[in-house]
Parts: structure tokens; sequence; C-alpha cells
């Protein structure tokens, strides 16, 4: 037996019959919760399982298919159609997709004509501006350094921003920022163009190392001896006619 009433008022008790056909009149009338019971004393009796959506004597009609409990099975999550799906899997199917990136880049430009215009007392401040421009374009400096005529780049590159367009910013802000800082400056400019080389992670610190110590190194070669020598390692061909400018 079943009882149906609100809570506090007299309820009726039901068969599980009963309670099916009770259940079903209260969805044909479009309503969503149990309250007050129908009259039930004009309903048939069920000669067959009240279950069974397949009986002539349905609830909606013999034309049209019983819903039967289907709706409170649906509400409740319990219906035979729902779907369900792991925690993690709806975790997954939520979330919006990854585009993963790392990529260190070796920077190498000189000054135009090979100028010596990075004059020591100027190299601590350029390498901390050029530090901040790169971050600003959301790439991380690892190491920078120079010599007079010549700069020194290491950084973590940018997920969304393309190399060449990285040097081009980090070029013309420090450009502007050395032209600005002495008018004896005003005619400053970088070269044309630059070198660039991949650096894998196992030789960070390795290409970290050899920046630092760019002064040491230029005791013994050139900066057009140390390009050179970079080119050829990383199997670029060049042409020296447009290499220096």
């Amino acid at each position: 037996m079943y009882r149906i009433g609100n809570s506090g008022t007299q309820g009726i008790d039901l068969t599980a019959s009963a309670l099916s056909w009770a259940l079903a009149a209260r969805w044909d009338a479009g309503q969503a919760t149990i309250g007050n019971p129908p009259n039930l004393a004009n309903r048939a009796p069920a000669t067959a399982n009240p279950l069974n959506h397949t009986n002539a004597a349905r609830p909606n009609g013999p034309t049209e298919p019983s819903t039967g409990l289907r709706p409170q099975a649906d509400a409740l999550g319990t219906g035979a159609h729902k779907t369900h799906m792991r925690p993690e899997r709806a975790l997954e199917t939520a979330t919006m997709p990854q585009s993963l990136a790392k990529m260190y880049a070796h920077v190498i430009f000189s000054t135009k004509h090979r100028e010596r215009y990075l004059v020591p007392e100027m190299q601590t401040d350029l390498h901390a501006y050029m530090g901040g421009t790169l971050n600003g374009l959301d790439c991380i400096p690892i190491e920078i350094n120079s010599e007079p005529e010549h700069v020194h780049a290491l950084f973590l590159l940018g997920r969304t921003i393309a190399l060449s367009e990285a040097i081009g910013a980090l070029k013309k802000s420090s450009n502007d920022w050395f032209r600005a800082r002495d008018p004896k400056f005003s005619h400053f400019y970088w070269q044309g163009g630059y070198g660039a080389f991949s650096v894998s992670q196992s030789g960070v610190e390795e290409v970290r190392n050899y920046i630092r110590t760019q002064h040491e190194h230029h005791k013994q070669s050139s900066f057009q001896d140390e390009f050179r020598a970079f080119l050829r390692r990383y199997e670029i061909e060049f042409d020296e006619r447009y290499v220096w400018d």
C-alpha cells in the first residue's frame, strides 16, 4: 500500500496499481508534482500490468504513446533513455582544448655598420629595458648581454607571437630608447637583419653561460667570426654580401 496526500492532511491509501494510474492522471493534467489525489471513481480498473505501455487501456488514449511514469523517472534522472557520463569524462567535455608550446630562441644582432655605440655604462640599462620589452611581448627573457657593437638575447618565445614579430618589436623599442638617452645617439640604428637560433631545453644553461661570458670570448674572436660560426653550426646558407649592414 502507498499513501498520497499533502503533509498534515488526510491521505488516501492506494495499491501499487492505483498509484500508477494516479501518477499518470497528474501528468495528463500537465502537472509535475504530486499533490491531492485525483478522483479515481471513474477510472477503469487495470486489467493488466499498469506499467505495460502496450496495454489498450492507456491513460492517454489507445492511439497515443503512454508516458506513464517516464516524466517522473526523467526528472529523477532514472529514465531508460538517460545517458550517464562519468564525472571525469564530463569534465573533459567541458574543458576547452589547449595549445601548448615551449621554444627558446637565441637572437644575435649588431649595431648599424657595427658602430661601437654600446658603451659599458649604457649596457646595464639597455639590457634591463630589452628584458622589459620582451616581458611585454609575453616572451620570458632568460639572458641578455652585449658587446660595444652587438647584442645576444636568449628568451622563451611567447605562444601567440611570431619570432620575427618579437625581434622587430625588440629592436624598434630599444632603438627608440637608446636614441632618446642622449643627442649624441640621435643617429643610432640597429642593423637591418638578425640571426635567430633555436635552443633545446637541455642546452639552455650552456647558452646562458656563453652569453654571460661574451667579454672573455671576444678577446679572442671578432663579432663577425662569431656570427659566421653560428651560421655554420646551424647549417644556414648565407651570402657575405648581404649579411653585414
